[in-house]
């Protein structure tokens, strides 16, 4: 299969893989800044009652991904991973598996008797479409034990309840609500977290099933 040095093919596995695509009315280019910007992407980025309360960008290949989750309980877990593509308004790909600048990450702690320390690497694709955007995420895992646990958790629920939110923040929002982003962009004020595997990220994606979410399909070959 031929390649170029703009992308990376890869085949789907159903067993180490999970992906789903819904169709949004808004516009691609506003679903990007929500994506990228840390004001945008804290009032979306996990399900509710679960929040984000600090979010940190680095929008290049190399740069930092950072949030911190925080539980209805008011316990803040930190996750930080590493950007792998960014493509403007079409291609995001980030991963747990690597720390700002391409270094491998060490094992997390658990979070639990029932977590487990998983890496997936995330790719989110954004297409025109005549009602709106195309929007596929589909996650990859580096073993069937990881996509098992992100699949049970509820990867199609979570994830897609999240783009809910993101959907209805960006419908909300007036244009002033958008100001131009910065290549390094920071917004953090809470500095005693409590420390917690990816695999955290992947939990609170699970907060609920939303009766507009598209099944998931499949999808054999992608690239990034």
């Amino acid at each position: 299969m031929k390649t170029n040095s703009n992308e990376t093919y890869s085949q789907f596995n159903p067993k180490l893989d999970l992906t789903f695509e819904r169709i949004v009315d808004v516009p691609k280019e506003l679903v990007w800044r929500a994506w990228t910007e840390p004001a945008l992407l804290k009032p979306w980025f996990c399900p509710l009652p679960w929040k984000t309360i600090d979010a940190e960008i680095d929008l290049r290949p190399g740069g930092m991904f950072r949030t911190t989750m925080q539980s209805p309980e008011g316990e803040e877990f930190p996750n930080i991973g590493c950007y792998l593509k960014v493509i403007p308004n079409e291609r995001l790909v980030w991963t747990n598996a690597l720390l700002p600048g391409f270094r491998p990450s060490t094992p997390s702690p658990t979070c639990g008797d029932e977590q487990a320390d998983f890496k997936f690497t995330a790719i989110i694709k954004l297409a025109d479409h005549p009602n709106g955007t195309r929007y596929t995420a589909t996650v990859i895992h580096a073993d069937e034990t990881g996509c098992k646990q992100h699949a049970a958790m509820g990867f199609e629920s979570g994830w897609g309840t999240a783009l809910d939110q993101l959907v209805a923040m960006v419908k909300k929002a007036s244009d002033h609500v958008y100001p131009g982003p910065r290549e390094i962009q920071r917004d953090h004020h809470h500095p005693h977290r409590k420390s917690a595997h990816p695999a955290r990220l992947a939990n609170v994606h699970s907060a609920r099933a939303h009766p507009t979410l598209v099944g998931a399909k499949r999808f054999y070959q992608y690239d990034f």
